[in-house]
Parts: structure tokens; C-alpha cells; sequence
């Protein structure tokens, strides 16, 4: 039994990296669905509606800050504390 601590994972690996890939050639691989509200009439036949969008399930993006391009050299005077102070 002990040897299966070496075996399973080994067999484990090629698996899951062959169902990741498989996830990720498809459209909307590993994102999270519409949530739907589902109710049952009287004469038994279910509806699926839209919930509404929630302002957590909104996705945000921020804004891209640019990166400087080079650091200006500070001056001795600032002190030999190691720290260096970079603006943006």
C-alpha cells in the first residue's frame, strides 16, 4: 500500500493537466454561469429566469498604471538607511 503514494500521483498528473487544457479550449472554461431562478407553475411545467446581476457578481477592471520607465538616482543626503523611495 505504501507504494501508492508514489503511483497515484504520477498517474494523477497527466489526467488532470489533460482535463485543464480541455477546460481551457473551451469558451467560458471556468467561469461562473448566469444564476437562474427557478420556479414551478400549477401545472407542474418549471421556468428558469435570469437572476439579477448582483454588484459583487459585476466583474471590475482597473485601470492600467503605467510602469516609469527608469529611476532617478537619489542623492547621498537622504541617509544610508537601505531604503529607496520611488515615485509615481
Amino acid at each position: 500500500m505504501r507504494y501508492l503514494t508514489v503511483i497515484v500521483p504520477i498517474l494523477a498528473f497527466p489526467i488532470t493537466y489533460r482535463i485543464c487544457h480541455e477546460i481551457q479550449a473551451l469558451h467560458g472554461g471556468g467561469r461562473r454561469k448566469t444564476p437562474n431562478v427557478v420556479t414551478r407553475s400549477e401545472e407542474g411545467e418549471y421556468s428558469a429566469t435570469p437572476s439579477p446581476r448582483y454588484v459583487d457578481d459585476v466583474p471590475s477592471h482597473l485601470e492600467a498604471t503605467p510602469v516609469p520607465t527608469y529611476i532617478h538616482e537619489e542623492s547621498d543626503e537622504s541617509g544610508d538607511s537601505g531604503v529607496r523611495v520611488v515615485d509615481r
